[in-house]
């Protein structure tokens, strides 16, 4: 074991090294990697008879096994990395949609016409836009179809604006039709619903008159209590927050691939590996050996789990090496 190129120790190594990723709670008797490591041991146990060649096949065998072992799970992780980067942009995207949304319509009381329009039609084409943004850059024209539209129903009195309003409605509504379309909306309402809009818009340009602004509902009333004192919840909040600052530097540690133990509050445990950082949604997914995904979590979830002690990173490198050198350097200071 001294010899780090010895083929007993090699072989301890591909053993400690695949064995990394594996949980107690796998089920032993379907368990792959544990049958091909109990064979393993079983051969040296009985066949092993001073020639140190026996190791050298072994660790060859074991090696082939593990090639194929992750050639297989690796296309399972490309694939559930791919589906969550696809599902965490798409849950982005709607929050986008439903937040944006939930800003303009609180401060106008829309006619229903253009609400239903907004809410179940133009809001699949916000949706897609922001998905492709990407490479189209379409978000921010499906915005301004919406201010255009709400700015089409308030009331314009100059010349200019007027001028203006009879430029814009066309362009609006061709747009709006050709966006509906694309996200095939329900084509039997559409006409209607167009030609609903189309009156709507006129009437507001014949009558000038102003659509209806919400009472801003979170303002204050001048005779309002004066908010409460910070709870003690929030107290504490904050203090877990500052305590927990440190830990989330050594999150930022964590790479791609490398390992983890997760603790559960009933004791068990299981390991996994880091398959993915998204960025934009500050969350971090682990598969396990599988490639199948089995926990995400954001950054300062995993540094609260890091302090009480229920997430320990796992060291990487090759396990009898550094078992080895834990033990010289021992010796060494003894005899020091």
């Amino acid at each position: 074991f001294s010899k780090s190129n010895h083929p007993a120790r090699k072989l301890l190594n591909s053993l400690a090294k695949a064995g990394i990723g594996w949980s107690s709670s796998d089920e032993k008797a379907r368990d792959k990697l544990y049958g091909q490591i109990h064979s393993v041991v079983q051969r040296i146990l009985n066949e092993f008879d001073g020639d140190v060649a026996l190791f050298e096949a072994l660790n060859v065998e074991f090696e082939q096994f593990l090639e194929r072992e992750n050639r297989k799970s690796n296309l399972v992780e490309q694939r559930t990395r791919e589906s969550e980067r696809g599902r965490i942009k798409s849950q982005k995207a709607q929050e986008a949609v439903d937040k944006l949304l939930k800003e303009k319509l609180s401060c106008y009381k829309l006619p229903e016409t253009i609400h239903e329009i907004l809410t179940n039609g133009w809001s699949r084409v916000m949706f897609l836009a922001y998905l492709r943004d990407d490479s189209e850059h379409r978000w921010q024209e499906t915005v301004k179809v919406v201010d255009d539209l709400i700015w089409c129903l308030h009331p314009h009195e100059e010349d200019e604006e007027r001028d203006q309003w009879v430029r814009v409605v066309p362009r609006l509504l061709r747009t709006l039709r050709s966006g509906l379309e694309e996200v095939s909306y329900n084509a039997s309402k559409l006409d209607d619903m167009m030609a609903q809009l189309k009156h709507q818009l006129a009437e507001a340009f014949r009558t000038n008159a102003t659509i209806e602004a919400r009472k801003d509902e979170s303002a204050p009333d001048e005779g309002a209590p004066a908010p409460e004192t910070q709870t003690a919840i929030q107290r504490q909040q904050e203090l877990e927050d500052a305590a927990v600052s440190e830990f989330v530097t050594k999150i930022d540690q964590l790479e791609i691939g490398n390992w983890v133990e997760f603790r559960l509050v009933n004791g068990a445990s299981f390991r996994c590996k880091l398959s993915a950082i998204i960025e934009e949604a500050d969350c971090f997914v682990f598969v396990n050996r599988m490639g199948l995904k089995v926990i995400e979590k954001t950054r300062v979830q995993l540094a609260h789990e890091l302090r009480r002690g229920r997430l320990t990173m796992l060291e990487q490198g090759a396990l009898i090496d550094r078992a080895l050198n834990a033990v010289v350097g021992s010796l060494r200071a003894k005899t020091a």
